[in-house]
């Protein structure tokens, strides 16, 4: 299980190749642990830190733990803008899905799309024109061919 991750490489690509395969692990969860009958979620968390810990002791050593740590590092900035930028970008999600149930209820009312875009980007929705417009082709693409 842990013994595929063993390197002998002392020069910095294999020390690099090295963090990043342990690094590929962790997110991965690329590890066999069985799960017990009436194990407790906290003990089979316990279990996994465990293993995390030896896969770490048994592949970094103190040169590779420098580049398994940036990985690390470079990742957490990832996630936390990807999470910023879901937070600002939610409402604009949240009006997506009006936009979509309001077309799926009210678009025969309306001559054309461009129409239905402009009245709604003015009383529904506080967004531009060519924002709800998008939207409305994209509503339109996700109906069924038979749905009029």
């Amino acid at each position: 299980m842990v013994d595929k991750f063993v390197y002998t490489e002392t020069d910095d690509d294999g020390q690099k190749k090295r963090a990043q395969n342990v690094f590929n692990c962790f997110l991965d969860d690329a590890y066999d642990i069985p799960v017990d009958e009436g194990m407790s979620v906290a003990q089979y968390m316990l279990k996994v830190h465990e293993v995390e810990q030896k896969v770490i002791r048994d592949n970094l050593d103190h040169e590779s733990i420098f580049h398994f740590m940036n990985l690390i590092l470079k990742h957490g900035t990832s996630v936390t803008a990807s999470i910023k930028a879901g937070k600002r970008h939610s409402a604009s999600r949240a009006n997506k899905a009006k936009v979509f149930y309001w077309c799926d209820d009210n678009m025969h009312l309306h001559d054309s799309m461009d129409d239905a875009a402009w009245d709604i980007a003015e009383t529904f929705v506080p967004e531009k024109f060519r924002a709800v417009r998008d939207w409305m082709t994209e509503w339109k693409k996700l109906r069924s061919a038979s749905t009029p």
